[in-house]
């Protein structure tokens, strides 16, 4: 199956990035920020604060600590990408 492109259009809308509101476009519609960001952002600051314990150096535990820390950066950015990519 071929991509088939869309027509061309002369149509443009303008939009503003904001706090309360992710995008605010021209035409009136607000589209929300996405809230699941607020546990996984909890779930960031848990697995800093457990690599801040841990002794620096060679330790398993500290890369344990820090692939977990790691894995939420991740997971933060997949969401937020995904999001932004089927919005848009």
């Amino acid at each position: 199956p071929s991509v088939k492109p869309l027509p061309a259009t002369s149509a443009a809308v303008g939009i503003d990035v904001g706090l309360d509101h992710l995008l605010t476009l021209s035409t009136g519609e607000k589209i929300a920020n996405p809230r699941h960001e607020r546990r996984d952002r909890t779930r960031l600051a848990q697995a800093q604060r457990q690599l801040a314990r841990k002794a620096r150096g060679d330790g398993a535990n500290r890369a344990k600590a820090r692939r977990k820390a790691a894995e939420v950066y991740a997971r933060i950015t997949d969401r937020r990408r995904d999001h932004l990519h089927k919005l848009t």
